[in-house]
């Protein structure tokens, strides 16, 4: 599912609440049948990359290895298994070669890739994505799309923010359209309207052309 409004709609609010990082001011949120702090084993999220130190000395390895924890415990290392899966991990993402390298100096697009192959190893149920795909470049685009293909063909949920409305398209089979509440919700012909998307952006007018959406804003 992809969340889609415009910058302050509410998304990454929404994701940091299924996480159970944000008090409700109403109403519940159940995840996966149970409350967000009991499920949070069975969740991975990926934040947006720049939101990380990139001077924060740690390895790329290290990084995909936090997606362990949980099952290693915080006070045990890593075993040979764990680190498996890790690099597994790496190598779909395309960055299995820059496994020792400090992460704070992988480009953006690198850094998310890490990210992601933090979620896969860490084997949730529920895969949770902030603009994953904000200032990557095409190779990096396509190559998430395809491993959030596979996830998903596994049985991994995802939800995902994104101002991207082809991308969401390809990633994606329905669509919350919000806007500090829920605007439309459903399989993505019926959700990605051009009524409803100008509703969800304020704009003024929204054109289609071959078969793209463009809102522009008032």
């Amino acid at each position: 599912m992809a969340l889609i409004g415009p910058n302050g709609a509410g998304k990454t609010t929404l994701i940091r609440a299924i996480l159970g990082l944000m008090p409700l001011t109403s109403g519940r949120i159940e995840v996966l049948g149970v409350s967000p702090a009991k499920a949070r084993g069975r969740v991975a999220y990926v934040p947006q990359a720049d939101v990380l130190d990139p001077e924060f000395p740690v390895s790329v390895l290290q990084v995909v290895l936090m997606g362990r924890s949980r099952r290693i415990g915080w006070l045990r290392r890593a075993g040979r298994e764990d680190k498996a899966i890790a690099m597994e991990a790496l190598r779909r993402v395309g960055v299995a070669d820059r496994a020792d390298d400090r992460f704070g100096v992988l480009s953006g697009g690198q850094r998310q890739r890490v990210l992601l192959a933090r979620a896969v190893a860490q084997e949730a149920e529920l895969l949770l994505l902030d603009e994953p795909f904000n200032g990557v470049d095409a190779t990096t685009t396509d190559l998430l799309i395809e491993v959030l293909a596979d996830l998903r063909a596994t049985g991994v949920a995802v939800v995902m923010s994104t101002h991207d409305l082809a991308v969401a398209h390809l990633a994606c089979d329905e669509a919350c359209l919000l806007n500090r509440q829920q605007i439309a919700f459903g399989p993505m012909g019926e959700a990605l309207t051009a009524d409803l998307l100008r509703e969800t952006y304020g704009g003024s007018a929204v054109v289609l052309a071959g078969g793209a959406t463009i809102v522009t804003a008032r």
